[in-house]
């Protein structure tokens, strides 16, 4: 499997896309500066949106997610400021998230540039809102955002940056959500957000368990290892953050030992 195999045709290359594992960074912002914590909590600066989305977008990114975890409280307008800042300098899928309450904020974010709008609190307090994003620009704009924490045998969903319980269980949300409205779940594990100690594989099973919908883990990678368990289970991508802003992990060393090992991945162009 050589790098030119991406050099496709329209229809091959479609195929391609929807085969290839994708590798995402995830910067959680408030303005222009990205944070970072250990369970959604004990959030620190840990660098400038510009900076850190420029220099992933180099080391390979396939994809810049962005969630501004104050937006829920004020609005989406230092969201998309950020993002017309970046969308002249990172040629990659931009989603957004972060208070994102009406059909009007996700207008503002699609025209600003963004490919995707990520949704977590609308789809508990107005679930109608995923229905009309769909219908107005497709469903493959709508990523429905699960923060999930684990509570004894099953795990229960929150908003708000982790900080409201929605009293929802995972499995009765994924059968009463509209998913035939959603074109990705972004699957943050509240416990292991942070922690660099592994992602929660039981979270992701009994998500792709009960939806057919393309999942995008985070929380808790720390190895290609751990990367490459999530593609076995076949989960669609990885969004990383804690392990890129640390240095941890490089997203093209990433890319080339999944590649050695024959997992679908893009490779990062040295041109």
């Amino acid at each position: 499997m050589g790098q030119d195999w991406f050099w496709l045709d329209t229809q091959e290359a479609c195929l391609v896309k929807l085969l290839t594992f994708r590798i995402c960074a995830r910067l959680e912002t408030k303005g222009h500066v990205v944070i970072k914590g250990i369970q959604l909590e004990g959030l620190r600066v840990v660098g400038e949106v510009s900076t850190l989305a420029n220099n992933y977008y180099e080391s390979g990114a396939d994809e810049l997610i962005l969630t501004d975890v104050t937006s829920s409280w004020f609005s989406t307008q230092s969201t998309v400021s950020v993002l017309s800042n970046l969308v002249s300098k990172c040629f990659i899928p931009i989603t957004i998230g972060g208070g994102i309450r009406s059909i009007e904020d996700v207008d503002n974010c699609l025209r600003a540039g963004a490919e995707r709008v990520s949704i977590n609190t609308s789809s508990f307090q107005n679930p109608e809102l995923l229905i009309q994003v769909a219908k107005k620009y497709g469903k493959q704009s709508v990523v429905l955002h699960i923060q999930a924490k684990r509570f004894q045998d099953n795990f229960l969903c929150y908003y708000g940056n982790g900080r409201e319980n929605s009293t929802h269980n995972l499995v009765s949300f994924l059968n009463n959500v509209p998913m035939e409205f959603v074109g990705e779940i972004l699957l943050n594990s509240i416990d292991q957000d942070g922690t660099n100690m592994g992602p929660d594989l039981d979270l992701v099973k009994i998500t792709l368990n009960n939806s057919s919908v393309p999942v995008i883990y985070a929380g808790g990678v720390a190895k290609v290892n751990d990367v490459a368990r999530l593609i076995e289970l076949n989960c669609h991508g990885v969004a990383l953050s804690s392990s890129l802003h640390s240095r941890n992990l490089r997203l093209d060393e990433i890319k080339n030992e999944l590649h050695s090992q024959g997992f679908p991945v893009r490779l990062v162009s040295n041109a």
